[in-house]
């Protein structure tokens, strides 16, 4: 009985240190997964995330007098499905560091009625104990989400975030869909369902602005309002930016700078360093189509102790996954020489 009250204690006492544990991923955190998180879409039950597409433009046409008006006889939207991933930290207490710090072992610790039998000194040796394990386990995760959005996962049944190694590409499967499943943009007639791939087959070169300027048109709608072009490069991709844009009239964007994001905003995009992004690579991303699913029964949620040999463990668990609902608003433009 004492064991499982000691551990209800320990549990209560980190979340009520920890509360809002998905603020505290988000501080100091890597640039894209920062701004997927802190922009992320709430969603509940299902084993699944499902976003509509649209496919199709409705039919529309002119007529006279007496013509036959339109019908619509073709499906217009397509569904998207990409599975949740499910991350989780440790968290642990063990023997020896215990019984180094406090001359107490776990069954001691569990032994105990309440955490109030230890001295105040040992109640804060324990307590330190615990916040510098949360604190590198939120960074540990911090770091394995920043790198997973960068990558391609194990496919849409594996355990990664299915990332923009998958979503930014000319050939590669997404959300259960082929890239020729979604048909083609009516404007320059390429898949809707591929990213833009600027490539030089693996050799790198130089770039100037007008293939950045050319990138970043390519992956806008010109009839959609407040479009949100976030640009992700590593520290070298971003002093090659910062050469590239000496003479020239540029900004900053004072939200992003103000949690700690070193960024550029130029041809109404916002260039920011991410040293998570590939090496020679720059990430254009449309925000408009591009966010985070967050389930909100596992929106970092710390799930408590138990007792597992000597040591007492806990987890932080989060589902989520990467979700893009237009693969042709997204771009990238990789073998880039930097400095």
């Amino acid at each position: 009985m004492a064991s499982g009250q000691i551990l209800t204690e320990l549990g209560r006492a980190v979340r009520h240190t920890w509360a809002g544990l998905n603020e505290k991923i988000l501080e100091r955190s890597y640039a894209f997964s920062n701004t997927l998180i802190r922009r992320a879409r709430v969603f509940n039950e299902g084993n699944e995330i499902r976003f509509a597409l649209w496919k199709e433009r409705q039919p529309t046409t002119t007529y006279s007098s007496y013509d036959e008006l339109p019908r619509v006889q073709r499906e217009q939207v397509v569904e998207g499905t990409v599975k949740w991933k499910h991350y989780a930290v440790a968290i642990q207490i063990d023997g020896p560091s215990l019984r180094a710090n406090m001359d107490v072992g776990i069954n001691g610790l569990l032994d105990m009625d309440s955490l109030r039998g230890l001295s105040s000194n040992k109640q804060l040796t324990l307590f330190s104990l615990v916040d510098r394990q949360m604190a590198r386990a939120v960074e540990d995760l911090k770091f394995a989400i920043g790198a997973d959005v960068y990558g391609t996962g194990t496919g849409q049944d594996g355990d990664r975030i299915q990332g923009l190694g998958t979503i930014i590409d000319t050939s590669l499967s997404y959300a259960g869909l082929a890239v020729v499943d979604v048909g083609t943009d009516d404007l320059d007639s390429a898949n809707r369902w591929a990213g833009k791939v600027d490539t030089n087959s693996g050799t790198n070169r130089t770039i100037g602005l007008e293939d950045i300027a050319s990138m970043g048109a390519s992956i806008r709608r010109g009839n959609e309002s407040a479009e949100d072009i976030m640009v992700y490069q590593n520290n070298a991709m971003y002093a090659t930016l910062q050469v590239l844009l000496q003479g020239q009239q540029y900004f900053t964007n004072d939200e992003l700078a103000a949690i700690g994001f070193d960024n550029i905003v130029w041809d109404n995009m916002t260039f920011v360093r991410d040293e998570m992004a590939d090496a020679n690579t720059m990430f254009f991303i449309n925000h408009n189509h591009m966010y985070m699913a967050i389930r909100n029964s596992a929106n970092f949620e710390f799930l408590g102790f138990e007792k597992e040999d000597d040591s007492v463990v806990g987890h932080v668990i989060a589902d989520l996954n990467l979700v893009c609902d237009d693969r042709h608003r997204q771009g990238k433009i990789e073998d880039i020489t930097t400095v």
